[in-house]
């Protein structure tokens, strides 16, 4: 059987397999919000198996944004001031103002500190695929809003959806 010459992937549509480029991407709706979309080749080909595996991962997304946030939950309750959940948390409490933070956190749930409400508000802003990497697969995006801040909370992801790192990134 010959190798087939297009393959079509949810959001991105129809990819011409002979003619691939480096970088696509696309803005989805994602639980009522923006979320971008990326795949990046590293030389304009792959394989049809690095490419089920993109669809694989898309078509779970909503369980694995679930995991992403068990994820970050669990660095939260481990982890110490200097690491990266706490830092990206503290920063932000320190760093925004309170009309913001109120605007933020909203009628969150007011028996738990200010720092897990804001725990609670990180969403998924973007999704990058990188099928044709060694040690990751997936980039998942996640902040409280670009509107509030740079920063991000970046979780590096096997073709698998575990977890391989955790770092805050600007």
């Amino acid at each position: 059987m010959a190798d087939p010459k297009e393959y079509t992937l949810p959001y991105f549509g129809e990819l011409d397999l002979t003619d691939l480029g480096d970088f696509y991407d696309v803005e989805i709706e994602f639980h009522g919000r923006p979320v971008e979309l990326d795949l990046n080749f590293d030389d304009g080909t792959t394989t049809i198996a690095k490419l089920d595996a993109v669809k694989s991962f898309i078509e779970r997304l909503p369980q694995q944004d679930q995991r992403n946030k068990e994820y970050m939950r669990a660095d939260y309750d481990a982890i110490t001031e200097e690491d990266s959940l706490k830092f990206y948390l503290n920063f932000h409490l320190e760093e925004i103002g309170e009309e913001q933070l109120i605007a933020l956190v909203g009628a969150g749930d007011e028996t738990l500190p200010v720092e897990e409400q804001l725990l609670d508000k990180i969403v998924l802003v973007r999704v990058g695929f990188y099928p044709d990497e060694d040690g990751f697969f997936a980039i998942c995006d996640y902040t409280f809003g670009r509107e509030i801040t740079n920063y991000l909370v970046v979780l590096s992801l096997n073709k698998d959806g575990e977890l391989l790192d955790m770092t805050v990134e600007s």
